[in-house]
Formats: structure tokens, sequence, C-alpha cells
């Protein structure tokens, strides 16, 4: 008693079939082309900090500034900070964008828990603070220092040295706007 349906009906359920199958085609060659255009931005930055290398392999400057300068770019940063680890001390190495960081070049603070920048050396992880004002608490230094410069969101990344020093560079992205839904 299994009657089939009629052919009008086959005929539309394979229609939105195909049209499914043909918006979800769309999406994978949308996603795929935003992956190759990302991974063409990287090859070009890497590309950057090693023309830097070879045009002045003895000017560590030149190169942290391309580093500061590409990180910026690639991640849609506002601004980058590349900081050097002193022993106990964070130093400013090299900066790039508009907001004004309270500390010039060479210039450093204690490394301690209270900042976003510190504790990412302390705990040799990535510390990514969606909105500082929110995390104010956890980061009370980040009141005097980057929300006194009007930084939301920050993403900090230790950095290892060529001799096997884990976090002996920092590399801090700031924007003046929190992501959506923060």
């Amino acid at each position: 008693m299994n009657k089939k349906p009629p052919k009008k009906t086959i005929l539309k359920r394979r229609a939105t079939s195909s049209t499914e199958s043909v918006a979800k085609l769309k999406q994978k060659i949308a996603a795929q082309a935003r992956a190759l255009e990302l991974a063409a931005e990287e090859r070009r930055a890497t590309s950057e900090i090693l023309r830097m290398i070879a045009k002045s392999p003895a000017d560590l400057q030149l190169v942290l500034d391309a580093i500061a300068e590409s990180a910026t770019c690639l991640c849609d940063a506002a601004d980058a900070v590349v900081w050097r680890v002193d022993g106990e001390v964070l130093s400013q190495a090299a900066h790039f964008g508009p907001i004004a960081i309270q500390l010039a070049r060479g210039e450093g603070h204690s490394i301690t828990r209270d900042s976003p920048n510190s504790r990412a050396v302390v705990d040799r992880e990535t510390i990514h603070v969606h909105d500082l004002r929110a995390a104010i608490a956890e980061f009370p230094l980040s009141k005097n220092r980057g929300i006194a410069s009007g930084l939301r969101t920050v993403l900090v990344t230790p950095r290892p040295d060529f001799r096997g020093d884990p976090c002996a560079w920092i590399t801090a992205l700031q924007k003046r706007q929190c992501p959506p839904g923060c």
C-alpha cells in the first residue's frame, strides 16, 4: 500500500535539495577564499619582516618595528607594541599605531600579574582581554596604563628568542573598541 508521491512533489524536493547544495557550496567557496586571503596576508607580513632582516641584519630595531607594523595589519588591530623581557622588567622595544604609550622606547615597568602584558610573561601563555574595563579587578594596573590611553581590548602573546628562552619578547595587540558581544 505504499503509494509513490506524485512526480511534481519529487521534482520539487530535488529542486529544493539542489538549491540547498548550491548554497552550501557557495559558503564553502567563500570560506576557502577568506582562508586563501588570510594566508596571502600572512605571507606578505612574513616577507616584509624577512626583507627587513636581510636589509640590515645588524639593526634589530628595524626588525622589531616591522614586526609591530605587520602584527597590526595582519591582526586588524589599532596598535601593536613589542616588549622585551629584561629580567624582572618589561621594556618597550617597538610600537606601531596611534595609541599613546606612556613609556618611551627602552623604558620599562616591573613584571607582576596585575597587567595583561606582565601576566603573559609570568604565565608564559597568550592573554586575551576582551574588555579591560570589565577586567579591572583582575588587571588593576590597566586602569592607569591601558584604560587611561583608551584601550578596551588587548591580546598579548609571549615570543621565544633564538637561544630558546620561551618568553624573551611579548607582542601586545590593542584596540579601542570591544569586539561585538563583549
